[in-house]
């Protein structure tokens, strides 16, 4: 059997860039709808979209702190310092205590933005889900204090989404970004964000300086007490015992106790060692006491200083942290972002193109390839037959219509040099090369199902035989659709099947070519009372053909479609080679597969498939300039 010509004949078992190029050329309506479906959803997206505004405010935590330590450590300020604080700041800022301050402070509860009325339907969506979730105030409601609560969580919701914090690089600034659909109001929330962090630092540093000085102040007070307690213990000692006021530190034990069970010596006091105490352990009880005074005393003293440092520094406020830049009115619009948007609507709807395309593809089991051909059905494609295009051909010069049956059989006469001419002649091409090895002139062409355009293909192809100066034959073998004789033969009488009848002589039911064009023996059912088919499988069609042969070279018969039909393998053993003719895109290739296992079955010879009716994307029709010079001929 021949092999495929030109570009078909290459085994390839990989995808190249042309199949990818095929595959986006047959897609390409899809994906350029989903695309414009994908950019007309981007565009109703900015359009319903209200215009949402980012104002920026920055302030510095504890800066002295920082330096202090970068002077201590050496570090420079690039370095992180203390990331567990700065997260913690963070947290401050996102804090309910914040947003229901500045919500407070700019009664933000009455606000356009705060009451869920956001014109989008995206707005309204997200609105209603948090309404749903937290619970939506009823109008109606006798309890105003309920409906007061849900409607500060809901603003507090709705400012915690829009409010965004981050920290700078690896400084101790942080970055308070809010974003509204009034810029004003949006540079507003900011500046207040950063105020009321700033103003619950100062209160919080007063709030524990005030604490300190409350417990400070209880506790001199017991200090206080206790060592007024213990300075009256003193006195009350001295008195009792009778001794003169003097230092007890004076106090001078005895140096020698002397032998072992001698009277103790005396201790001395004062400057004068050699005079004896009158009571020795009293001035030592007195010692202690006075120790013990003076301890309560110097305990006392020292939180007494605490105590008036702390109220400096409740009285001395100072923030540990400070606004370095306020949030002014944003000039540009910060949301949605329309050329990004736009951008991804195009690129979205291009990938769900691809994929709708990817799963047409995967679920089309219709024949789209030669290699389809070559690995399903083990055939060679013979050509792939793009549509045909009518403009251009000679016959539109004479005025006749474009359209006629007879136009559709002379294409190959009338525009020798189109892609449509040129598939026909690598078929013919492949029959001759057939011949080499065994004589193949008796050429069925057959179809799986009607409208693949096998008729067409019949005609173009003896046509082309017979400009090539060759005898050729067209017999009309199609019982349902006689296209071949309505065509080229509508007023016969007599035709095939009369003559297998026996009712008329062959050379009668001939019909001679009209100029350089093919023979024609028609088909004539009006009057048979016998089944057509019986009669082509006969040996009376038998010795017909090998009478034909005598005069012609080539004897093409036009088949009716395998299916639903299957008569036409009637007269598949009677023939040299078959040649199947299959719809692109259209027939199905399990189909395919059923018609070609019975023509192999009824011992035919299948020179190959033709796909017809293939877009000209699939088989690279030629640029419009090549394909003018190819119709009409230029002058050199």
């Amino acid at each position: 059997m021949p092999k495929e010509l030109g570009r078909y004949s290459q085994d390839q078992d990989y995808l190249d860039h042309s199949d990818v190029l095929r595959f986006l050329k047959k897609y390409a309506l899809t994906i350029c709808v989903c695309s414009a479906a994908g950019a007309g959803l981007a565009v109703a997206t900015v359009l319903t979209t209200p215009p949402t505004f980012t104002a920026r405010a920055q302030i510095l935590i504890d800066p002295a702190a920082a330096q202090a330590i970068r002077d201590k450590t050496g570090a420079s300020e690039s370095g992180g310092f203390e990331p567990a604080k700065v997260e913690g700041q963070i947290a401050v800022l996102r804090s309910e205590t914040i947003a229901q301050s500045v919500i407070a402070k700019l009664d933000l509860t009455n606000s356009p933005d705060f009451k869920g009325d956001a014109p989008s339907l995206f707005g309204r969506m997200s609105n209603a889900a948090r309404r749903f979730l937290l619970g939506a105030p009823d109008e109606g409601s006798e309890n105003l204090a309920e409906a007061e609560f849900i409607r500060t969580r809901v603003a507090v919701a709705q400012f915690q989404n829009n409010l965004d914090i981050r920290r700078v690089g690896l400084s101790y600034a942080l970055d308070i970004a809010y974003t509204s659909r009034n810029p004003d109001a949006a540079a507003r929330i900011a500046n207040a964000v950063a105020d009321v962090y700033v103003q619950d630092q100062i209160k919080t540093m007063s709030e524990g300086a005030r604490q300190s000085s409350v417990w400070l102040e209880q506790r001199i007070d017991e200090l206080r007490k206790q060592l007024n307690d213990s300075a009256r213990e003193v006195q009350l000692f001295r008195s009792g015992q009778n001794l003169p006021p003097a230092d007890p530190r004076s106090f001078i034990p005895p140096q020698n106790p002397g032998p072992a069970g001698a009277k103790p010596p005396v201790p001395t006091f004062g400057t004068n060692p050699s005079a004896p105490l009158s009571n020795p352990q009293a001035w030592v009880t007195l010692a202690e006491l006075e120790s013990k005074a003076q301890n309560y005393r110097k305990v006392y003293e020292t939180y007494l200083q605490a105590f008036t440092e702390t109220v400096q520094k409740q009285s001395f406020q100072v923030a540990s942290a400070r606004v370095i830049t306020a949030a002014t009115r944003p000039l540009t619009k910060g949301q949605p972002k329309s050329k990004l948007i736009f951008i991804l609507g195009v690129i979205i709807g291009s990938l769900v193109g691809l994929g709708v395309a990817f799963i047409r593809h995967a679920m089309d089991n219709t024949v789209h390839s030669a290699r389809q051909v070559r690995d399903n059905l083990g055939l060679n494609c013979l050509a792939m037959v793009p549509r045909l295009i009518n403009t251009g051909s000679n016959f539109l010069s004479k005025g006749q219509d474009p359209l006629s049956t007879e136009y559709t059989f002379r294409e190959v006469a009338a525009a020798p040099f189109s892609p449509f001419s040129g598939a026909l002649k690598m078929v013919r091409t492949a029959i001759v090369n057939a011949s080499n090895k065994t004589p193949v002139r008796v050429i069925g062409i057959t179809s799986a199902l009607p409208g693949e355009g096998k008729t067409t293909i019949s005609g173009n192809l003896a046509l082309l035989f017979a400009l090539g100066k060759s005898r050729v034959l067209l017999v009309d073998v199609d019982i349902h659709h006689s296209t071949i004789s309505h065509t080229f033969a509508p007023n016969v009488k007599v035709g095939l099947i009369e003559m297998l009848n026996g009712d008329v002589s062959l050379s009668k039911t001939i019909v001679s070519g009209k100029g350089r064009g093919p023979d024609i023996l028609p088909l004539v059912t009006s009057g048979s009372s016998v089944f057509p088919y019986e009669l082509l499988s006969s040996d009376k069609m038998r010795e017909t053909l090998i009478t034909l042969k005598q005069t012609y070279d080539y004897i093409i018969l036009d088949m009716p479609p395998l299916r639903p039909i299957v008569d036409g393998l009637a007269i598949s053993s009677l023939l040299d080679g078959i040649i199947m003719v299959a719809e692109w895109a259209e027939t199905p290739l399990n189909l395919l597969e059923d018609v070609v296992g019975g023509l192999h079955t009824a011992q035919a010879e299948i020179l190959g498939v033709v796909l017809s009716k293939v877009a000209p994307s699939a088989v690279n029709i030629p640029h419009k300039k090549q394909v003018n010079y190819n119709y009409q001929p230029q002058q050199q």
